[in-house]
């Protein structure tokens, strides 16, 4: 259930050109590249989609939104990561620079916090406007910058797609010991790590550790059966972004038959269950952390 570029609604922003971006973006024929081609900032971007064999692809007609990281990105990213960009073959550096592109024009107004969007490499970017308009990590310095076939966002940093799915993203994370240890004993590391997308509610080792304060013994008694239906009572099938879930709403879960109820009357929460964070994104999925663990309903 990931966002449709198409129908995003939300902040407003500028139709005024990047600095630098000259009078491209008033050209009426001027696709993304040639707008980016004629810009002051962004010819690293424009030689790694030559590299990439890109060009041809978004010269095409049709709508596009590019963010598009400028020149000093590329450099910072170079400093950080020296010489790997140069060492990509022409199919990951396509799979990264696509990572930039979603099919459909996507102005600033159309963005809503909280969203997810899929790119054309596959996987999705989230977008955050709490503090000013960012893409993941990126934050984006110029928006709306008009071409014939879509629009450019100009951004601050390359962003990377995800590289972990979501158990290997918990794992990664450190603060989900036990929820992985308890994927590890019911099997359900390998149901998460294969297949998908899935949206899991994640309880962290605090939230584990919570619910043993108040209930002390309860999770260890539980039969494997019985534990694999707690875990599946956390988990949604498909992308399901913060943005996506509605007021009220009653989310299936994979625990047949069961299902979690939506409240965004004072934040996030689900049953009573706070989310401290969002859209963590995974390659075959979504993680959004809780602070308490679901219990399903009693039969």
């Amino acid at each position: 259930m990931g966002s449709d570029p198409d129908s995003m609604e939300g902040s407003g922003g500028s139709d005024a050109p990047a600095d630098g971006m000259g009078g491209a973006a008033a050209v009426d024929d001027a696709t993304i590249v040639d707008v980016a081609a004629d810009a002051d900032s962004l010819t690293s971007l424009v030689g790694a989609l030559e590299a990439a064999g890109l060009v041809e692809a978004l010269s095409a007609d049709g709508e596009f939104t590019v963010f598009a990281p400028d020149d000093a990105a590329f450099e910072a990213f170079e400093a950080e990561n020296p010489g790997v960009l140069a060492s990509l073959s022409e199919d990951e550096l396509r799979a990264v620079l696509t990572y930039h592109v979603v099919g459909a024009q996507v102005r600033s107004s159309d963005l809503v916090s909280g969203s997810i969007a899929q790119t054309l490499s596959g996987d999705y970017v989230a977008i955050d406007l709490s503090d000013g308009v960012k893409v993941n990590s990126a934050v984006v310095t110029s928006a709306d910058i008009a071409a014939s076939n879509g629009v450019i966002h100009v951004i601050d940093r390359i962003i990377l797609p995800p590289s972990e799915n979501v158990v290997e993203t918990a794992v990664s994370a450190g603060s989900f010991s036990q929820l992985a240890a308890a994927l590890v004993a019911t099997g359900l590391d390998e149901t998460l790590s294969t297949g998908g997308p899935f949206t899991v509610f994640a309880p962290p080792d605090a939230a584990f550790e919570a619910f043993e304060s108040e209930n002390p013994g309860v999770l260890a008694s539980l039969s494997t059966e019985q534990l694999s239906e707690v875990l599946l009572y956390h988990v949604t099938e498909g992308w399901v972004g913060a943005a996506d879930l509605e007021d009220g709403a009653s989310v299936p879960t994979l625990l047949e038959g069961a299902s979690l109820s939506v409240d965004l009357s004072s934040g996030v929460v689900i049953n009573s269950s706070s989310v401290d964070s969002a859209n963590i994104l995974t390659t075959n999925g979504v993680i959004h952390v809780i602070d308490e663990i679901l219990l399903p309903p009693s039969p």
